[in-house]
């Protein structure tokens, strides 16, 4: 009956000891896992900055392209430009022109 005995009180320690090999194992690589989505997580996070960083750039391009198609396009004659204040005499109409010479 010793013998016995003995023999199940040494594969109750083996066993023990192959569980907690399993369960180390298992861990290392639980944490391996880990790394691996926290990496992945970050690399999504950098792309969906990226996408909202190109979308805010492209409605500053849309609204710049629109705030050019609504400014007034100024034509003038050169011989009508104002450039002092002094020089100029009202036509006809009481419109300020430079003094022709």
């Amino acid at each position: 009956m010793l013998g016995i005995g003995a023999f199940t009180d040494w594969l109750t320690r083996v066993s023990g000891a192959l569980v907690f090999v399993a369960t180390a194992v298992l861990a290392g690589v639980a944490m391996l896992q880990m790394r691996k989505l926290n990496e992945q997580a970050e690399a999504e996070a950098a792309a969906v900055q990226k996408q909202i960083d190109a979308s805010i750039a492209q409605g500053e391009a849309i609204r710049e392209a629109a705030r050019a198609q609504l400014q007034p396009m100024v034509f003038a004659h050169a011989d009508r430009v104002q450039t002092h204040a002094d020089t100029t005499t009202p036509d006809q109409f009481g419109q300020q022109h430079n003094e022709i010479c």
